[in-house]
């Protein structure tokens, strides 16, 4: 049971991860597009 809870943590700590590095590499692009268009 306990294992099985800290599995579905890790899951969502790597889940959330991604969704910062997902952010974060969308709004480079942004900003570069935005730079590029200058």
């Amino acid at each position: 049971m306990g294992r099985f809870l800290y599995f579905w943590a890790y899951r969502i700590d790597t889940l959330q991860m991604d969704n910062v590095m997902c952010c974060l590499c969308f709004q480079t692009t942004f900003y570069y597009r935005m730079l590029s268009a200058l």
